[in-house]
């Protein structure tokens, strides 16, 4: 099971509508830190060390994803961003930010696998099984 499936099984096995699921879902973005990765002196992840953030949109939270969200993580140069999005039945994957902005957005339509393998993840992940509104 992927990480993404894992969070699609871990909403509420009771939620009939996929947007409650994907409203649910932006709530929980996956993060991979780099090795060696501390908490700050506040007991947070310095934002330097996050390498991957993945996130299921919604209808309600797309805006903010492709737009706020992408350009405060690539200010940030967090080097992956991924976005599985329901609605467009594709993923995005924003790769090589500078100056605050990702230069490089791959699209990939479910059913396709995501080639990772020259990322900081360094794998195929599966997306046939990905669910669709």
């Amino acid at each position: 099971m992927t990480v993404l499936e894992d969070r699609i099984a871990m909403a509420d096995a009771n939620t009939q509508r996929l947007d409650e699921w994907f409203e649910r879902l932006e709530r929980m973005p996956v993060a991979k830190l780099c090795d060696g990765a501390k908490r700050d002196e506040s007991g947070h992840w310095r934002h330097q060390d996050v390498e991957f953030l993945a996130e299921v949109n919604s209808q309600g939270t797309a805006a903010n994803d492709y737009g706020p969200k992408r350009l405060a993580y690539a200010a940030a140069e967090v080097p992956l961003y991924l976005i599985a999005d329901p609605y467009q039945g594709r993923c995005h994957i924003f790769t090589h930010p500078k100056d605050g902005d990702y230069t490089i957005e791959t699209r990939v339509a479910f059913g396709q696998d995501l080639d990772l393998t020259d990322t900081v993840l360094g794998l195929t992940l599966p997306t046939a099984d990905f669910p669709r509104d």
